[in-house]
């Protein structure tokens, strides 16, 4: 389960993050005061995305894959916190936001988002696992990391990767792209390495997806039923829990069909 915080003050707004535009609030980390950006989703965007579930479960199976992300906690903005807010603008944000815990990671010091621009293919494999966070994201159905956004923050030189709650567009009948060797593009199409690995030396494309292969192999579907439970404990939807599951066990099981599948979308 990830931890729960409390909110204890306000930082700040920030505005270059997209829609959402996250706040900066100071936690309570089990004693330690620490800085956390933190999503304010509105009810019925919660309601018909399960953006919430889906930036937890992004969060934690980028880590099961190997794949860097910042630390994660359920955050509290609860009435001693909202007693802080003087400003009209924030109290306005507040009072539209939804109740319930909000998804929150720690902030990173001195972050750039990733450019395409400002690396050649070679420079962007050693920041990045570029061949890993292609298929994670078409397996986890997150189309969400393209040049604009990438959804990917380098801080201090070493990579995150952030945002994930336009992933799991998954239904019952998802797996079945799979069985019939197909893959909706609009997951791989604009994706911000797409054209790093399809423009890559073939000798180079016969290493790519090895490693990620191998963690789909060995990936426990089981580990997230924690989180689902945490989820439902505090009041979110449990609708689409056992379809998640039920697909990744069904692609774990199928890892090798998989990762040929990705193998073919780059030739």
């Amino acid at each position: 389960m990830l931890p729960v915080y409390k909110a204890i003050s306000f930082q700040k707004v920030i505005e270059k993050g997209g829609h959402t535009k996250p706040w900066v609030v100071i936690v309570d980390a089990s004693g330690t005061l620490k800085p956390f950006v933190v999503k304010l989703f509105e009810t019925y965007y919660i309601e018909n995305n399960d953006c919430v579930a889906n930036e937890m479960l992004g969060n934690v199976l980028s880590k099961e894959f190997g794949l860097p992300a910042p630390n994660a906690a359920l955050i509290d903005l609860d009435s001693d916190f909202r007693s802080t807010l003087r400003n009209f603008n924030l109290l306005e944000r507040i009072e539209n936001t939804d109740d319930r815990l909000k998804f929150g990671t720690e902030l990173l010091e001195s972050v750039l988002p990733f450019e395409v621009a400002a690396y050649d293919s070679g420079q962007a494999r050693a920041l990045l696992d570029i061949d890993s966070i292609f298929a994670f994201d078409n397996l986890i159905r997150n189309r969400d990391r393209t040049r604009q956004p990438p959804n990917i923050l380098i801080s201090n030189n070493a990579p995150y990767l952030i945002d994930h709650e336009m992933g799991f567009d998954i239904t019952n009948f998802t797996f079945n792209e799979l069985s019939d060797s197909r893959w909706d593009n609009k997951y791989y199409r604009n994706h911000i390495f797409f054209n790093y690995l399809k423009n890559s030396w073939p000798s180079t494309k016969n290493e790519y997806f090895n490693e990620f292969e191998e963690y789909l192999r060995l990936l426990n579907p089981a580990v997230l039923d924690s989180y689902f439970l945490q989820l439902s404990k505090h009041g979110f939807s449990t609708g689409k829990h056992p379809i998640i599951k039920d697909y990744l066990t069904k692609m774990h099981q199928n890892s090798a069909k998989f990762v040929n599948l990705m193998r073919g979308i780059i030739q």
